[in-house]
């Protein structure tokens, strides 16, 4: 498991295969005051061609306990663009404990009932968080309810 602090304005690369996918995930002030922040994630395909993955984004505020919502994202590869297309997420937070989670599930090959799985983590108090992020397989079914993107 990687784990790194995310402080305001910084990015930080959470998971990196070349070739394959990069999630980043950031911190920024929203007001002046520093009473309300936005935590956003990024995920991008790095090679050629496109990849399907299912993502599920469970809110920051902690309070929320239901599972995440997934959708469907088709991601364009660099090799076909000048850059590739970037799927983002973000959740509005305010000064107080923050507690996000995103999953990121691949397709799984033929027959194969294994996909991978990502799960990136931010949680800590604020302005500055702790973002975690693990990289695995599961044979776990995609959820009934979900949305294209």
């Amino acid at each position: 498991m990687k784990s790194s602090a995310l402080a305001v304005t910084d990015v930080q690369v959470l998971f990196y295969e070349p070739e394959g996918l990069l999630l980043t995930a950031g911190l920024l002030p929203v007001d002046a005051g520093g009473h309300e922040y936005r935590v956003m994630f990024q995920l991008s395909y790095l090679g050629s061609g496109e990849i399907t993955a299912h993502v599920g984004f469970q809110q920051c505020d902690g309070t929320d306990k239901t599972a995440p919502e997934f959708v469907t994202v088709e991601l364009l590869g660099a090799a076909r663009h000048r850059m590739p297309i970037i799927w983002t997420a973000s959740a509005s937070v305010r000064a107080e404990q923050v507690n996000c989670r995103l999953i990121i599930w691949g397709e799984p090959a033929g027959d194969d009932l294994l996909r991978g799985e990502l799960v990136a983590e931010v949680s800590g108090r604020l302005p500055v968080l702790t973002a975690k992020c693990q990289a695995s397989v599961t044979q776990a079914e995609l959820p009934t309810r979900e949305r294209v993107a």
